[in-house]
C-alpha cells in the first residue's frame, strides 16, 4: 500500500473521531476496556509471568512479553532475549486463551541510563535507522505473529518529543497496514 494512501486512511480515521460524541467516547472507554499485563520470564527464584497468565487470563486481554531491547550496536535492529521456540509457545498458548499478544521493545537494562538514550536516540532522529526499526519489527510481528506493538522507551530528552511522535506515527502505521 503506497504511502500517501496510508496517510490518507489515518486522516479519515482521525476525522471519524473527531466527529465522534462525548457520550461514544465514554461509552467506549467504559465498555471497550483492555488489561494489559506485562510478561516476564523466570530470572533467579522470581518465577516469570506464566504461572499467573495461567491462572488469570480470564481478567487479561493482552500480555506484553519483555523481550526485546534495541541493539546498541546495531542501530534499528534488536536484541532477543529467547528463542524463538519459546516465543512460539508462549505465543500460541495466549492465542489459545483468546489473549492478543503485543511485542515490547525498550531500551533498558545498558551499562548506563544514558547509554538507553544514546540507544533510543540512533534509531529517533535517524531516518535509515528508524526505517531500519520499522521493518525489523514488521518481520517479527509477521513471523510470530504479535497482535500489536508496545514501545517502551524512557528516560528521553523532552527534545526527543517531535521524532518521538514520529516513531510512533510509523508503528501506527505499520498496525494499520497489517490489520493489527
Amino acid at each position: 500500500m503506497p504511502i500517501v494512501m496510508l496517510f490518507t486512511l489515518i486522516n479519515r480515521l482521525l476525522n471519524l473521531f473527531r466527529f465522534c460524541s462525548l457520550n461514544a467516547f465514554l461509552y467506549f472507554k467504559t465498555e471497550l476496556r483492555e488489561v494489559l499485563g506485562f510478561y516476564t520470564e523466570q530470572e533467579g527464584t522470581y518465577p516469570g509471568s506464566q504461572p499467573t497468565v495461567n491462572s488469570q487470563f480470564t481478567s487479561l486481554s493482552i500480555i506484553a512479553p519483555f523481550w526485546y531491547k534495541l541493539d546498541d550496536k546495531r542501530p534499528g535492529s534488536l536484541i532477543v532475549s529467547i528463542t524463538a521456540d519459546h516465543k512460539i509457545k508462549v505465543i500460541q498458548s495466549a492465542h489459545k486463551k483468546h489473549l492478543k499478544v503485543y511485542t515490547v521493545v525498550h531500551n533498558l537494562f545498558y551499562e548506563t541510563a544514558e547509554k538507553g538514550k544514546q540507544v533510543a536516540i540512533n534509531v529517533l532522529e535517524n531516518d535509515k535507522n528508524r526505517n531500519v526499526f520499522i521493518q525489523n519489527l514488521r518481520n517479527e510481528m509477521n513471523q510470530f505473529k504479535y497482535d500489536g506493538i508496545n514501545i517502551d522507551m524512557e528516560n528521553l530528552y523532552l527534545t526527543d518529543r517531535d521524532s518521538s511522535s514520529l516513531l510512533i506515527k510509523n508503528c501506527l502505521m505499520l498496525c494499520i497496514v497489517m490489520e493489527k
